[in-house]
């Protein structure tokens, strides 16, 4: 069980599809299904991640980075080339409308009445549901005074200006973040939790575990403090204080606010210590433990949480994702991530993989969820193996171990003019024996993948291993010839074989021997007086040395035809 299938039995409202367009990279509209529970939001960088993010908390928050959207609306949310369209347009003396952005958040859960108030077709693409309709878009009560801008061709920016925000339900009903049914958090420790904005922040999620009995208290009793400092103002000690101003007095007295003027005062602490002034790390952890608490149920259903890796020590991440995975108790996460320790511990099966919009279908990332169970609990029990490393290259050869990596990056640059694998998008990886697994998750990419392996003394078996996932994107290359040792060698094996040392025949360090020829290898590592036998027992015992050899040789050597096939199978 993960935690996106533990629930305390709050039917707790999520997120189903996020529509974005216009804002920031999304220009056409971008897509995107949500899992109920965990997601994990994977992609290179430019791919989208923290724009999906700051889409959704502006949808859920009408806030932009801790601020009111109206307060700082920019051209720079908006989706670059769009506004160079339109200004084109608009110096060519088109009459158009300006750009806007349009973000949707199609919602499921929660009770079905509170549900059916949000439903309708008011969302940019028709479709009838219930959800959020959030836009930033002109203003139609400056309509005349555009018009005159056009006449007079003054608009030479995006006339931000003329902008408002407004933020409706899908049945077209004004939505303000007290009639929304539910709330969200968003946590993000590396970003613009900053100074006094993270102690505004953090106490404002404290703030809704409070009952309304409990805010009513503070209210009151942050009224008697003000009642009790004004008393203290028009005392004698400061009857001498003030001005006369002819009929009028100037003095100083108490501010008496307004109902909700006691939050102001309210910051966290931590240990006595402001909020603001502890390490981002905790910041992080305690926002999460905050979200999560049981006091938040029925409040938070929606968590969204950037990098949690940021900032955070290996024991104190490990904690932080034990705690999502136990305590999220049904809500949702949305947790972009560039680590995958995270992605490992958090569920292969939950990663969505973002392509940056650069296609129109319905769902415009790669998902996870068809892995079987035994593959995401493999990588869950050893999130050491680099997942996303794999998940994020263009195409991957996968090795055994360091050494064939070092090989088979050297017999990749003496093909390709000097250049090495990752310079053309290509990466190897070396994975021990779990190459099955990442054809796994190479077939759900759709990636380009070659395993180079040793033969095992039986290629037979290989062929039967690996035929599954032969294909024009998978291949698996080997020598499909056994070799044995030499007679002229057999004595020596013999005596090796009684104390317990083997030397084999059919890895990497006879095969390269055999494919550059003895007299070759032999210079290169300086064994010049040993013979072959020998030679390939040093090398067995030293593979680490053998590789950095081959792959600072001043000249190249000739490559194992398997080799030379694997590379040219990621070439095609």
């Amino acid at each position: 069980m993960t935690g996106s299938d533990i629930s305390d039995g709050t039917d707790y409202f999520w997120i189903k599809e996020v529509r974005i367009k216009g804002f920031k990279q999304f220009g056409e509209t971008y897509a995107l299904r949500l899992n109920r529970g965990l997601n994990v939001l994977v992609g290179n960088n430019g791919a989208g991640k923290t724009t999906v993010m700051e889409a959704v908390n502006l949808a859920l928050t009408a806030r932009y980075r801790g601020e009111s959207i109206n307060t700082c609306i920019s051209r720079y949310l908006f989706n670059n080339d769009m506004v160079s369209q339109y200004l084109k347009e608009i110096e060519s003396g088109e009459t158009i409308a300006p750009p806007s952005i349009e973000i949707d958040l199609f919602l499921g859960g929660g009770e079905d009445h509170a549900l059916a108030v949000l439903e309708g077709d008011n969302n940019s693409s028709r479709i009838k549901g219930s959800g959020i309709h959030f836009e930033i878009s002109f203003d139609d009560e400056y309509a005349d005074e555009y018009r005159e801008c056009l006449q007079q061709n003054t608009i030479k920016d995006l006339p931000i200006e003329y902008y408002r925000a407004t933020r409706r339900s899908f049945a077209d009903v004004l939505i303000t973040q007290r009639s929304l049914p539910f709330s969200s958090a968003l946590i993000n420790p590396a970003g613009e939790w900053q100074s006094r904005r993270s102690d505004e922040r953090a106490a404002r999620t404290l703030r809704s575990t409070l009952d309304n009995s409990q805010k009513i208290k503070l209210s009151q009793q942050f009224r008697e403090s003000r009642q009790q400092y004004a008393e203290l103002l028009s005392g004698e000690d400061f009857l001498a204080l003030g001005e006369d101003f002819g009929d009028a007095k100037a003095k100083l007295t108490v501010d008496w606010g307004t109902k909700d003027s006691w939050k102001d005062d309210l910051v966290v602490s931590v240990d006595d210590i402001p909020y603001a002034h502890i390490g981002a790390g905790n910041q992080c952890i305690i926002q999460t433990a905050i979200a999560l608490t049981d006091k938040a149920k029925g409040k938070v259903s929606v968590i969204l949480m950037e990098e949690p890796e940021n900032h955070l020590s290996h024991t104190n991440l490990n904690r932080l994702l034990n705690a999502i995975v136990t305590n999220s108790n049904g809500r949702q996460m949305i947790i972009s991530t560039h680590s995958s320790f995270v992605a490992n511990k958090l569920n292969l099966n939950n990663l969505l993989l973002l392509n940056g919009g650069s296609n129109h279908s319905c769902d415009q990332a790669v998902r996870f969820d068809s892995l079987r169970d035994e593959t995401y609990r493999h990588f869950a029990a050893l999130p050491g193996y680099d997942t996303l490393r794999f998940v994020l290259s263009d195409k991957v050869i996968l090795v055994e171990g360091p050494s064939d990596e070092l090989v088979v990056q050297r017999f990749y640059k003496d093909s390709h003019d000097g250049r090495l694998p990752i310079e053309d998008g290509t990466d190897v990886m070396s994975v021990g024996l779990t190459f099955k697994r990442f054809l796994e998750i190479g077939k759900a990419l759709n990636k380009k993948v070659a395993v180079i392996t040793d033969n095992d003394d039986d290629p037979e078996a290989l062929d039967k291993r690996y035929e599954k996932w032969k294909s024009e994107k998978c291949g698996a290359f080997y020598e499909s010839e056994v070799h044995s040792c030499p007679e002229v060698f057999r004595d020596k094996a013999e005596s090796d074989a009684g104390s317990g040392k083997y030397v084999r025949w059919n890895t990497l360090e006879p095969v390269l021997v055999r494919s550059a020829g003895l007299q070759v290898i032999s210079k290169l590592l300086n064994k010049n007086e040993i013979d072959e036998y020998d030679l390939v027992k040093w090398m067995e015992s030293h593979k680490t040395e053998v590789a950095l050899a081959i792959f600072r040789s001043p000249t190249p050597i000739q490559q194992p035809e398997y080799i030379r096939k694997a590379i040219e199978f990621i070439d095609e």
